[in-house]
């Protein structure tokens, strides 16, 4: 009977001390956005079918992806000079700030070792 008691308090102390392991969330819940609470789409024409240079861009169905994931041009309270890129690997949003405390949010996709990202970047040259 003592091996049996001391067997269970084993386990139940090991548990509690495994729980300790876990993670802790820091408490906030956050609602994902409603459709209509979601502001419309900055310039619906960004969606349509354009040409660029030589080539032919097709219309987007913007049925097809979640209205959050459209760009938008929404409030955005930052330190950073208009015209900076800000990256949120959790939103996940591209924002380009604005002047006037506002900014193009962009829905983007994260790899895997996107999720790593800290810190500042600087982009020396661009290519079109």
């Amino acid at each position: 009977m003592t091996i049996f008691v001391r067997t269970g308090l084993s386990l139940v102390l090991g548990g509690f001390l495994l729980a300790g392991c876990l993670p802790v969330e820091n408490g906030v819940t956050v609602a994902a956005p409603q459709a209509s609470d979601l502001p419309e789409p900055a310039d619906p024409a960004v969606y349509a079918a354009r040409a660029d240079g030589d080539r032919m861009l097709p219309a987007i169905d913007v049925a097809a992806f979640h209205p959050a994931l459209l760009r938008n041009r929404v409030a955005y309270a930052t330190a950073e000079a208009p015209g900076t890129i800000v990256i949120d690997t959790k939103g996940p949003f591209l924002y380009l700030v604005e002047p006037e405390g506002m900014a193009t949010r962009y829905g983007i996709a994260i790899g895997r070792e996107g999720f790593g990202w800290t810190g500042t970047g600087y982009i020396a040259r661009t290519a079109r």
